[in-house]
Protein backbone atom coordinates (compact mmCIF):
# COMPACT_ATOMS: atom_id res chain seq x y z
CA UNK A 1 0.00 0.00 0.00
CA UNK A 2 1.33 3.41 -0.88
CA UNK A 3 0.98 6.31 1.49
CA UNK A 4 2.88 9.46 0.64
CA UNK A 5 4.32 10.67 3.93
CA UNK A 6 6.54 13.27 2.25
CA UNK A 7 9.63 13.98 4.35
CA UNK A 8 8.44 11.63 7.12
CA UNK A 9 8.12 8.50 4.98
CA UNK A 10 11.17 6.77 6.40
CA UNK A 11 10.19 7.36 10.01
CA UNK A 12 6.60 6.27 9.49
CA UNK A 13 7.31 3.07 7.62
CA UNK A 14 10.10 2.14 10.01
CA UNK A 15 7.52 2.25 12.77
CA UNK A 16 5.10 0.11 10.76
CA UNK A 17 7.73 -2.48 9.97
CA UNK A 18 8.93 -2.58 13.55
CA UNK A 19 5.47 -3.68 14.64
CA UNK A 20 5.99 -6.95 12.78
CA UNK A 21 9.54 -7.48 13.93
CA UNK A 22 11.11 -6.39 10.67
CA UNK A 23 14.67 -5.17 10.66
CA UNK A 24 14.46 -1.50 9.86
CA UNK A 25 15.83 1.86 10.81
CA UNK A 26 14.49 3.25 14.06
CA UNK A 27 11.86 5.97 13.99
CA UNK A 28 14.50 8.34 15.34
CA UNK A 29 17.54 9.28 13.27
CA UNK A 30 20.87 7.62 13.85
CA UNK A 31 23.05 9.77 16.06
CA UNK A 32 26.58 9.64 17.29
CA UNK A 33 26.99 6.88 19.91
CA UNK A 34 26.93 9.32 22.81
CA UNK A 35 23.67 10.84 21.58
CA UNK A 36 21.85 7.81 20.17
CA UNK A 37 18.33 7.63 21.67
CA UNK A 38 17.90 4.48 23.72
CA UNK A 39 15.24 1.90 22.92
CA UNK A 40 13.31 3.06 25.98
CA UNK A 41 13.35 6.59 24.61
CA UNK A 42 12.16 5.37 21.21
CA UNK A 43 9.09 3.84 22.83
CA UNK A 44 8.58 5.76 26.09
CA UNK A 45 6.99 3.94 28.99
CA UNK A 46 4.35 6.63 29.17
CA UNK A 47 2.30 5.02 26.38
CA UNK A 48 -1.02 5.07 28.17
CA UNK A 49 -4.34 3.34 27.88
CA UNK A 50 -7.63 4.24 29.52
CA UNK A 51 -7.70 3.56 33.24
CA UNK A 52 -10.09 0.93 34.46
CA UNK A 53 -12.99 2.44 36.34
CA UNK A 54 -12.57 6.01 37.59
CA UNK A 55 -15.66 7.43 39.16
CA UNK A 56 -17.45 10.22 37.28
CA UNK A 57 -16.17 13.58 38.50
CA UNK A 58 -16.21 17.17 37.38
CA UNK A 59 -12.48 16.98 36.80
CA UNK A 60 -12.68 14.41 34.06
CA UNK A 61 -12.83 15.40 30.39
CA UNK A 62 -15.82 16.67 28.38
CA UNK A 63 -17.24 15.34 25.20
CA UNK A 64 -19.18 16.39 22.13
CA UNK A 65 -22.74 16.52 20.85
CA UNK A 66 -23.69 13.13 19.49
CA UNK A 67 -26.38 11.81 17.24
CA UNK A 68 -28.11 8.76 18.65
CA UNK A 69 -26.99 6.57 15.76
CA UNK A 70 -23.36 7.62 16.07
CA UNK A 71 -23.29 9.28 12.70
CA UNK A 72 -21.27 12.43 12.08
CA UNK A 73 -22.84 12.96 8.73
CA UNK A 74 -25.48 15.60 8.14
CA UNK A 75 -26.78 17.65 5.30
CA UNK A 76 -25.01 20.95 4.79
CA UNK A 77 -27.82 22.74 6.58
CA UNK A 78 -27.87 20.91 9.87
CA UNK A 79 -24.18 20.09 9.94
CA UNK A 80 -22.99 23.65 9.80
CA UNK A 81 -25.77 26.06 10.60
CA UNK A 82 -28.12 24.57 13.18
CA UNK A 83 -27.41 23.84 16.83
CA UNK A 84 -29.46 23.02 19.85
CA UNK A 85 -29.27 24.38 23.39
CA UNK A 86 -26.44 26.86 23.65
CA UNK A 87 -27.79 29.24 26.27
CA UNK A 88 -25.28 29.89 29.05
CA UNK A 89 -25.21 27.03 31.53
CA UNK A 90 -26.89 24.49 29.28
CA UNK A 91 -25.17 21.20 28.78
CA UNK A 92 -23.64 20.85 25.33
CA UNK A 93 -24.67 17.38 24.27
CA UNK A 94 -27.23 15.61 22.14
CA UNK A 95 -27.09 12.63 24.47
CA UNK A 96 -25.87 9.05 24.15
CA UNK A 97 -28.19 6.08 24.22
CA UNK A 98 -26.91 2.53 24.65
CA UNK A 99 -27.20 0.19 21.69
CA UNK A 100 -28.27 -3.43 21.95
CA UNK A 101 -24.61 -4.27 22.65
CA UNK A 102 -24.06 -1.80 25.51
CA UNK A 103 -24.86 -2.48 29.17
CA UNK A 104 -24.24 0.88 30.88
CA UNK A 105 -27.27 3.17 31.23
CA UNK A 106 -27.34 6.61 29.63
CA UNK A 107 -27.69 8.15 33.10
CA UNK A 108 -24.25 6.84 34.08
CA UNK A 109 -22.68 8.09 30.85
CA UNK A 110 -24.22 11.51 31.49
CA UNK A 111 -22.30 11.86 34.76
CA UNK A 112 -18.97 12.28 32.97
CA UNK A 113 -19.02 16.03 32.43
CA UNK A 114 -16.77 19.05 32.92
CA UNK A 115 -17.13 22.80 32.69
CA UNK A 116 -15.65 24.39 29.59
CA UNK A 117 -13.88 27.76 29.29
CA UNK A 118 -17.27 29.35 28.58
CA UNK A 119 -18.81 28.08 31.82
CA UNK A 120 -21.06 25.59 30.02
CA UNK A 121 -21.19 21.89 30.80
CA UNK A 122 -19.84 19.39 28.29
CA UNK A 123 -19.58 15.62 28.18
CA UNK A 124 -16.26 14.22 29.38
CA UNK A 125 -13.70 11.51 28.84
CA UNK A 126 -14.83 8.25 30.38
CA UNK A 127 -13.50 4.69 30.57
CA UNK A 128 -14.83 1.92 28.37
CA UNK A 129 -16.52 0.35 31.39
CA UNK A 130 -17.73 1.35 34.82
CA UNK A 131 -19.67 -0.05 37.75
CA UNK A 132 -23.38 0.60 37.43
CA UNK A 133 -24.43 1.93 40.85
CA UNK A 134 -27.92 0.57 40.30
CA UNK A 135 -26.68 -3.02 40.05
CA UNK A 136 -23.18 -2.95 41.51
CA UNK A 137 -21.97 -4.76 38.40
CA UNK A 138 -19.54 -3.83 35.67
CA UNK A 139 -21.12 -2.41 32.53
CA UNK A 140 -19.75 -1.22 29.17
CA UNK A 141 -20.32 1.95 27.13
CA UNK A 142 -19.38 0.44 23.77
CA UNK A 143 -16.99 3.23 22.75
CA UNK A 144 -13.76 4.84 23.93
CA UNK A 145 -12.02 8.20 23.90
CA UNK A 146 -8.37 7.20 23.91
CA UNK A 147 -5.92 7.94 26.68
CA UNK A 148 -7.13 9.16 30.06
CA UNK A 149 -6.04 12.82 29.84
CA UNK A 150 -5.42 12.90 33.58
CA UNK A 151 -2.35 10.72 32.98
CA UNK A 152 -0.74 13.67 31.20
CA UNK A 153 2.00 15.50 33.10
CA UNK A 154 0.50 18.78 31.85
CA UNK A 155 -3.19 18.07 32.34
CA UNK A 156 -3.96 20.59 35.10
CA UNK A 157 -1.65 23.18 33.51
CA UNK A 158 -3.37 22.79 30.13
CA UNK A 159 -6.85 23.10 31.62
CA UNK A 160 -5.92 26.37 33.34
CA UNK A 161 -4.53 27.81 30.11
CA UNK A 162 -7.84 27.32 28.30
CA UNK A 163 -9.78 29.60 30.64
CA UNK A 164 -10.49 30.42 34.27
CA UNK A 165 -13.86 28.66 34.30
CA UNK A 166 -12.62 25.39 32.85
CA UNK A 167 -12.50 22.23 34.96
CA UNK A 168 -11.52 19.95 32.09
CA UNK A 169 -10.88 19.79 28.36
CA UNK A 170 -14.30 19.75 26.71
CA UNK A 171 -15.40 17.80 23.70
CA UNK A 172 -16.92 20.04 21.02
CA UNK A 173 -16.01 23.34 22.63
CA UNK A 174 -14.90 24.72 19.25
CA UNK A 175 -18.09 23.32 17.72
CA UNK A 176 -20.15 25.23 20.28
CA UNK A 177 -18.17 28.43 19.72
CA UNK A 178 -18.77 28.10 15.98
CA UNK A 179 -22.51 27.88 16.68
CA UNK A 180 -22.44 31.00 18.85
CA UNK A 181 -20.53 32.88 16.16
CA UNK A 182 -22.88 31.68 13.43
CA UNK A 183 -25.83 33.13 15.32
CA UNK A 184 -24.01 36.37 16.17
CA UNK A 185 -22.23 37.07 12.88
CA UNK A 186 -23.75 34.66 10.37
CA UNK A 187 -20.44 34.38 8.54
CA UNK A 188 -18.70 31.56 10.45
CA UNK A 189 -19.81 28.06 9.40
CA UNK A 190 -21.14 26.04 12.30
CA UNK A 191 -19.51 22.63 12.62
CA UNK A 192 -21.22 19.80 14.49
CA UNK A 193 -19.35 16.60 15.37
CA UNK A 194 -20.60 13.54 17.19
CA UNK A 195 -19.62 12.25 20.62
CA UNK A 196 -17.86 9.07 19.56
CA UNK A 197 -15.03 10.58 17.53
CA UNK A 198 -13.30 12.53 20.32
CA UNK A 199 -9.96 10.85 21.06
CA UNK A 200 -7.27 11.88 23.55
CA UNK A 201 -3.56 11.28 23.04
CA UNK A 202 -1.07 11.57 25.90
CA UNK A 203 2.70 11.51 25.38
CA UNK A 204 4.97 12.40 28.29
CA UNK A 205 8.71 13.11 28.26
CA UNK A 206 9.27 12.94 24.51
CA UNK A 207 12.83 13.87 23.56
CA UNK A 208 13.08 15.99 20.43
CA UNK A 209 15.24 14.42 17.72
CA UNK A 210 16.91 16.23 14.84
CA UNK A 211 15.71 15.44 11.33
CA UNK A 212 19.30 15.47 10.05
CA UNK A 213 19.97 12.36 12.15
CA UNK A 214 22.55 14.15 14.27
CA UNK A 215 21.06 13.30 17.66
CA UNK A 216 18.77 15.24 19.95
CA UNK A 217 17.72 18.84 19.56
CA UNK A 218 19.19 20.69 22.53
CA UNK A 219 18.38 23.77 24.56
CA UNK A 220 20.72 26.68 25.29
CA UNK A 221 22.40 24.73 28.09
CA UNK A 222 23.09 21.76 25.83
CA UNK A 223 20.49 19.45 27.36
CA UNK A 224 18.15 17.41 25.12
CA UNK A 225 14.77 19.11 24.81
CA UNK A 226 11.86 17.10 26.21
CA UNK A 227 8.19 17.84 25.56
CA UNK A 228 4.91 16.70 27.08
CA UNK A 229 1.97 16.45 24.67
CA UNK A 230 -1.75 16.41 25.44
CA UNK A 231 -3.97 16.27 22.37
CA UNK A 232 -7.62 15.64 21.61
CA UNK A 233 -8.72 15.16 18.03
CA UNK A 234 -12.14 14.39 16.63
CA UNK A 235 -11.44 11.54 14.23
CA UNK A 236 -14.55 9.72 13.12
CA UNK A 237 -13.59 6.59 11.20
CA UNK A 238 -17.07 5.04 11.37
CA UNK A 239 -19.16 7.40 9.22
CA UNK A 240 -19.04 9.37 5.98
CA UNK A 241 -18.47 12.71 7.73
CA UNK A 242 -14.74 12.93 6.94
CA UNK A 243 -15.33 12.07 3.29
CA UNK A 244 -16.57 15.62 2.73
CA UNK A 245 -15.94 17.66 5.90
CA UNK A 246 -12.35 18.75 6.36
CA UNK A 247 -12.50 20.69 9.66
CA UNK A 248 -12.27 18.63 12.83
CA UNK A 249 -11.82 19.77 16.41
CA UNK A 250 -8.24 19.59 17.66
CA UNK A 251 -6.98 20.53 21.10
CA UNK A 252 -3.19 20.72 21.11
CA UNK A 253 -1.20 21.38 24.27
CA UNK A 254 2.57 21.06 24.54
CA UNK A 255 5.09 22.11 27.17
CA UNK A 256 8.80 21.67 26.51
CA UNK A 257 11.90 21.97 28.67
CA UNK A 258 13.24 24.86 26.55
CA UNK A 259 10.23 27.05 27.43
CA UNK A 260 8.15 26.30 24.32
CA UNK A 261 4.49 26.12 25.34
CA UNK A 262 1.06 26.33 23.75
CA UNK A 263 -2.52 25.31 24.43
CA UNK A 264 -4.69 25.82 21.36
CA UNK A 265 -8.22 24.73 20.38
CA UNK A 266 -9.35 24.99 16.77
CA UNK A 267 -11.51 23.43 14.11
CA UNK A 268 -8.41 22.36 12.21
CA UNK A 269 -8.46 21.67 8.46
CA UNK A 270 -7.25 18.25 7.38
CA UNK A 271 -7.07 19.12 3.69
CA UNK A 272 -9.82 20.51 1.49
CA UNK A 273 -13.58 20.06 1.95
CA UNK A 274 -15.48 17.86 -0.50
CA UNK A 275 -12.51 15.65 -1.23
CA UNK A 276 -10.23 13.10 0.39
CA UNK A 277 -7.07 11.37 -0.76
CA UNK A 278 -7.29 7.70 -1.72
CA UNK A 279 -4.72 6.17 0.61
CA UNK A 280 -3.38 3.56 -1.81
CA UNK A 281 -2.78 5.78 -4.85
CA UNK A 282 -2.60 9.37 -3.51
CA UNK A 283 -5.36 10.33 -5.96
CA UNK A 284 -7.94 12.92 -4.92
CA UNK A 285 -11.53 11.69 -4.72
CA UNK A 286 -14.17 14.38 -5.16
CA UNK A 287 -17.28 14.42 -2.94
CA UNK A 288 -19.91 17.03 -2.05
CA UNK A 289 -22.12 18.38 0.73
CA UNK A 290 -19.76 20.49 2.85
CA UNK A 291 -19.65 24.28 3.03
CA UNK A 292 -16.67 24.39 5.39
CA UNK A 293 -13.77 26.75 4.58
CA UNK A 294 -11.15 25.63 2.09
CA UNK A 295 -7.58 25.00 3.18
CA UNK A 296 -4.20 24.39 1.61
CA UNK A 297 -2.79 22.39 4.51
CA UNK A 298 -3.29 18.91 5.87
CA UNK A 299 -4.85 15.82 4.33
CA UNK A 300 -7.28 12.98 5.00
CA UNK A 301 -5.89 9.76 3.51
CA UNK A 302 -8.78 7.32 3.52
CA UNK A 303 -9.15 3.80 2.06
CA UNK A 304 -11.84 3.38 -0.57
CA UNK A 305 -13.20 0.64 -2.81
CA UNK A 306 -10.22 0.79 -5.14
CA UNK A 307 -7.87 0.21 -2.20
CA UNK A 308 -10.08 -2.57 -0.86
CA UNK A 309 -10.10 -4.38 -4.20
CA UNK A 310 -6.34 -4.05 -4.59
CA UNK A 311 -5.19 -4.77 -1.04
CA UNK A 312 -7.93 -6.71 0.76
CA UNK A 313 -10.03 -8.66 -1.77
CA UNK A 314 -7.01 -9.94 -3.65
CA UNK A 315 -7.57 -13.68 -3.68
CA UNK A 316 -5.24 -16.30 -2.20
CA UNK A 317 -2.55 -13.80 -1.25
CA UNK A 318 -2.74 -12.63 2.37
CA UNK A 319 -4.80 -9.46 2.66
CA UNK A 320 -2.62 -6.43 3.35
CA UNK A 321 -3.10 -5.52 7.02
CA UNK A 322 -2.23 -1.94 6.09
CA UNK A 323 -4.64 -1.89 3.17
CA UNK A 324 -7.24 -0.10 5.28
CA UNK A 325 -4.85 2.26 7.08
CA UNK A 326 -6.26 5.77 7.48
CA UNK A 327 -4.04 8.79 8.13
CA UNK A 328 -5.11 12.34 8.94
CA UNK A 329 -2.41 15.00 8.61
CA UNK A 330 -2.74 18.43 10.22
CA UNK A 331 -0.63 21.58 9.84
CA UNK A 332 -2.07 24.46 11.84
CA UNK A 333 -0.82 28.02 12.30
CA UNK A 334 -1.95 30.71 14.71
CA UNK A 335 -1.30 34.38 13.92
CA UNK A 336 -1.36 37.39 16.21
CA UNK A 337 -3.61 40.40 15.44
CA UNK A 338 -0.91 41.89 13.19
CA UNK A 339 -0.94 38.78 11.01
CA UNK A 340 2.41 37.44 12.20
CA UNK A 341 2.47 33.65 12.63
CA UNK A 342 3.32 32.98 16.27
CA UNK A 343 2.61 29.24 16.49
CA UNK A 344 2.60 26.19 14.25
CA UNK A 345 1.93 22.55 15.05
CA UNK A 346 1.42 19.53 12.81
CA UNK A 347 0.49 16.20 14.45
CA UNK A 348 -0.78 13.32 12.32
CA UNK A 349 -3.30 10.72 13.49
CA UNK A 350 -3.56 7.17 12.15
CA UNK A 351 -6.28 4.51 12.40
CA UNK A 352 -5.30 0.92 11.63
CA UNK A 353 -8.76 -0.64 11.83
CA UNK A 354 -11.43 1.83 10.69
CA UNK A 355 -14.95 0.39 10.67
CA UNK A 356 -15.83 1.95 7.32
CA UNK A 357 -14.25 2.43 3.93
CA UNK A 358 -15.24 4.96 1.32
CA UNK A 359 -17.32 4.41 -1.77
CA UNK A 360 -17.17 7.81 -3.41
CA UNK A 361 -18.85 10.04 -0.86
CA UNK A 362 -20.61 7.20 0.95
CA UNK A 363 -19.37 4.93 3.73
CA UNK A 364 -19.55 1.13 3.71
CA UNK A 365 -18.82 -1.21 6.66
CA UNK A 366 -15.48 -3.00 6.55
CA UNK A 367 -16.90 -5.96 8.49
CA UNK A 368 -19.20 -6.75 5.55
CA UNK A 369 -16.21 -7.39 3.28
CA UNK A 370 -15.53 -10.83 4.74
CA UNK A 371 -15.08 -13.50 2.07
CA UNK A 372 -13.54 -16.83 3.05
CA UNK A 373 -11.77 -17.03 -0.31
CA UNK A 374 -10.60 -13.42 -0.63
CA UNK A 375 -10.09 -11.98 2.85
CA UNK A 376 -7.09 -13.94 4.03
CA UNK A 377 -4.92 -13.59 7.13
CA UNK A 378 -5.17 -11.49 10.26
CA UNK A 379 -7.48 -9.89 11.35
CA UNK A 380 -9.89 -11.58 8.93
CA UNK A 381 -8.86 -14.93 10.41
CA UNK A 382 -10.59 -13.93 13.66
CA UNK A 383 -13.92 -13.80 11.81
CA UNK A 384 -16.11 -16.67 10.63
CA UNK A 385 -18.42 -14.56 8.49
CA UNK A 386 -19.58 -11.06 7.66
CA UNK A 387 -20.63 -9.02 10.69
CA UNK A 388 -22.82 -6.04 11.40
CA UNK A 389 -20.67 -2.89 11.61
CA UNK A 390 -21.68 -2.42 15.26
CA UNK A 391 -20.99 -6.00 16.35
CA UNK A 392 -18.38 -6.06 19.17
CA UNK A 393 -16.98 -9.25 17.60
CA UNK A 394 -15.72 -7.27 14.63
CA UNK A 395 -11.99 -6.45 14.76
CA UNK A 396 -12.78 -3.25 12.86
CA UNK A 397 -13.82 -0.75 15.53
CA UNK A 398 -11.49 2.22 14.96
CA UNK A 399 -9.71 1.70 18.29
CA UNK A 400 -6.23 0.82 17.02
CA UNK A 401 -4.68 4.24 16.60
CA UNK A 402 -1.26 5.86 16.39
CA UNK A 403 0.13 9.38 16.37
CA UNK A 404 3.02 11.25 14.75
CA UNK A 405 4.51 14.40 16.28
CA UNK A 406 7.05 16.77 14.78
CA UNK A 407 6.98 20.57 14.94
CA UNK A 408 5.76 22.79 17.77
CA UNK A 409 7.12 26.09 16.54
CA UNK A 410 6.71 29.29 18.55
CA UNK A 411 7.75 32.80 17.44
CA UNK A 412 6.21 35.05 20.07
CA UNK A 413 9.03 36.84 21.89
CA UNK A 414 7.72 40.16 23.16
CA UNK A 415 4.14 39.25 22.29
CA UNK A 416 1.09 38.49 24.39
CA UNK A 417 0.70 34.98 25.78
CA UNK A 418 -3.06 35.03 25.22
CA UNK A 419 -4.88 35.93 22.02
CA UNK A 420 -8.43 35.27 20.85
CA UNK A 421 -9.42 33.67 17.56
CA UNK A 422 -12.59 32.34 15.99
CA UNK A 423 -13.33 28.62 16.11
CA UNK A 424 -11.15 28.02 13.05
CA UNK A 425 -8.10 29.70 14.58
CA UNK A 426 -8.50 32.80 12.41
CA UNK A 427 -9.39 36.50 12.88
CA UNK A 428 -7.06 37.04 15.84
CA UNK A 429 -7.76 39.74 18.39
CA UNK A 430 -6.05 40.94 21.55
CA UNK A 431 -9.40 40.98 23.33
CA UNK A 432 -12.25 38.53 23.71
CA UNK A 433 -15.18 38.75 21.29
CA UNK A 434 -18.44 36.86 20.82
CA UNK A 435 -17.62 33.51 19.25
CA UNK A 436 -13.95 33.56 20.25
CA UNK A 437 -11.59 31.03 21.82
CA UNK A 438 -8.69 31.98 24.08
CA UNK A 439 -5.41 30.59 22.74
CA UNK A 440 -2.21 30.37 24.78
CA UNK A 441 1.24 30.70 23.19
CA UNK A 442 4.38 31.22 25.30
CA UNK A 443 6.24 34.52 24.84
CA UNK A 444 9.31 32.69 23.56
CA UNK A 445 10.88 31.71 20.24
CA UNK A 446 12.33 28.39 19.12
CA UNK A 447 12.69 29.26 15.45
CA UNK A 448 16.46 28.71 15.64
CA UNK A 449 16.02 25.00 16.30
CA UNK A 450 16.94 22.57 13.52
CA UNK A 451 14.18 20.71 11.69
CA UNK A 452 12.83 17.93 13.91
CA UNK A 453 12.23 14.29 13.08
CA UNK A 454 8.61 13.21 12.81
CA UNK A 455 8.25 10.58 15.52
CA UNK A 456 5.64 7.84 15.45
CA UNK A 457 4.03 6.35 18.56
CA UNK A 458 1.25 3.92 19.39
CA UNK A 459 1.62 1.13 16.86
CA UNK A 460 0.90 -1.43 19.58
CA UNK A 461 -1.99 0.55 21.06
CA UNK A 462 -5.51 -0.86 21.03
CA UNK A 463 -8.08 1.12 23.00
CA UNK A 464 -10.83 -1.39 22.20
CA UNK A 465 -9.31 -4.82 22.68
CA UNK A 466 -11.59 -7.86 23.06
CA UNK A 467 -13.42 -7.71 26.36
CA UNK A 468 -13.78 -3.93 26.43
CA UNK A 469 -17.13 -4.00 24.64
CA UNK A 470 -15.94 -1.36 22.16
CA UNK A 471 -17.63 -1.46 18.77
CA UNK A 472 -18.59 0.90 15.96
CA UNK A 473 -19.61 3.67 16.06
CA UNK A 474 -16.43 4.56 17.89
Amino acid sequence: MKINRKTAAAAAFSALLALYGATAAAAEPAATPSEEPTEQERTPAEETTPTAEPSPTGTAEPSAPADDDGSDDHSTADAHHGHENHDDGDRKTYGWEPSEYDTCPASLHDEYTVTGPDGKRYDSWHPTSAVDPATGKKCTFGHEHGDDPRTSDIYEWAVKKTGDKATGIPFSYANEVSAVAAEEHGSVPHRHEDHYGHKFVVRNNVKQVRADRAGYARDASGKPIECDYLMKVHQGSHSKDALSNNAHELFYAVRCSDGTEMAVTTLTPFGQPNEYIRNCTDEKVQTSGSDLPGANTGARRIPDEKCVNANVLNGPKTSDVWGLYELWESDTTIADPSGKTIARFDPWFGVRNPSRFASGGEAKPVSQLFDSDKTVGWPWSTMSGALDQKDPSSPFNGAQRDVYVQNSTVDNSGGSEFIYTDAYGKNSSSSEFTGSIRQYVSTTSNTSLPELERRAFGFNTDYGAPGTGVHAPN
